[in-house]
């Protein structure tokens, strides 16, 4: 008999990848032809194995046709492709072949579904613009301006006091997590201006108390901290770690106390260049931030 003319038909297919160890797989796929589908077939065997085995494909619907591997088959890794013929014999199409089947990952049932659960996004970051109020030993107490960029970096500046006198700060934090209690990396650096020292000694000598009447310095802070409550609204928290301060002395302050401490013979002189004072010291601080944008 002359075989009619046509062609096999075209096969869409998404490829199974993994599967739960005893679970059957279902195997779905389109197989679309303008002289319809005569055969439509899952070839599969155990990776490693060199016979395949033949499993019919049912018509599920239109062009879409169904198989399913059964259970006790998925105990090691699965090969297959599929193949299909039309009515009158022509084929058979592949989608896969004999030589570069499609591979099943069969894995034990939890590590199945870790494997397919798609991955955990952080939660929705809609809270980008806040305050924050802290205090703390020794660097004092503060406010500041609240800046999230992205969800896991906080950004920071505003005016810092202590007893001193009053400055400026800014600094960054960064949250790994947003958990009830949530561990932060804390960075921050500043300067007070013309702080008044006299206030933490009992200095007589005038040349002393204008030296330390207006002592600018520097600091940065490295600390650890616990943030507890929400971060997309209000949390509070403790931190702790260390501080390192930077101060100088202009040569003419130097010079006038020196001058006036030292000379015995009021016709020596003296004169001193500028100087340099440094300090690393623990810090601790708490305080609390306000989200309101």
């Amino acid at each position: 008999m002359e075989q009619q003319g046509g062609a096999p038909p075209a096969i869409t297919h998404t490829p199974v990848t993994q599967a739960s160890k005893g679970h059957s797989i279902a195997i779905n796929a389109r197989f679309v032809g303008d002289t319809g589908v005569q055969a439509a077939t899952v070839m599969f065997r155990h990776a490693g194995e060199k016979e395949y085995k033949a499993l019919a494909m049912d018509n599920a619907g239109g062009d879409n046709y169904s198989a399913t591997v059964p259970g006790q088959m998925a105990s090691s890794d699965i090969e297959y492709y599929l193949e299909a013929s039309d009515r009158y014999g022509h084929g058979p199409s592949r989608s896969g072949d004999a030589s570069t089947p499609y591979l099943v990952r069969v894995n034990a049932p939890a590590i199945a579904a870790a494997m397919t659960q798609p991955p955990t996004k952080p939660p929705e970051r809609d809270t980008l613009i806040g305050i924050g109020f802290d205090a703390g030993a020794p660097g004092g107490g503060g406010f500041t301006l609240l800046v999230r960029p992205l969800w896991w970096l906080r950004l920071n500046g505003g005016i810092a006091y202590n007893y001193a006198g009053f400055g400026f700060r800014g600094g960054l934090s960064l949250a790994p997590c947003w958990c009830a209690v949530t561990p932060t990396l804390n960075l921050d650096a500043g300067r007070f201006l013309s702080g008044d020292f006299n206030k933490f000694a009992s200095v007589s000598d005038p040349n002393a108390r204008a030296l330390l009447s207006h002592v600018n310095y520097t600091f940065a802070t490295a600390q650890l901290g616990l943030e507890f409550g929400s971060q997309r609204w209000f949390n509070f928290y403790l931190r702790g770690g260390l501080a390192y301060f930077e101060s100088s002395f202009s040569g003419a302050d130097l010079t006038a106390l020196t001058q006036g401490k030292i000379a015995s013979d009021p016709s020596t002189r003296y004169k001193a260049g500028d100087g340099k004072f440094t300090s690393v010291a623990p810090c601790l601080s708490l305080g609390f931030q306000v989200f309101v944008y």
